[in-house]
């Protein structure tokens, strides 16, 4: 399964959003479609079980998780740092 779409899988299992999430597009921000800084927890903390790695403190920042496009680039990041 992509990124993409384990994310979504991830998103649309953990927050209630205002639109379907194969309706979400990439750029779109999940904070207008109702994803807050408590759902935002939530969803790192699927991330991080998923992907086995932990989101450091200085990553918390919800600018790292706004949109699909931002979340995607996160893991795969934090992937190559774990190789």
């Amino acid at each position: 399964m992509s990124i993409e779409n384990k994310i979504r899988e991830i998103l649309s299992e953990s927050i209630q959003l205002s639109k379907p999430i194969e309706d979400i597009g990439l750029e779109e921000d999940l904070t207008e479609l109702g994803m807050d800084s408590i759902t935002v927890i939530k969803v790192i903390i699927d991330i991080e079980s998923e992907y086995g790695f932990e989101v450091p403190d200085e990553d918390l920042a919800i600018s790292n998780f706004v949109n699909l496009n931002n979340i995607i680039s996160y893991i795969e990041n934090r992937k190559n740092i774990s190789l």
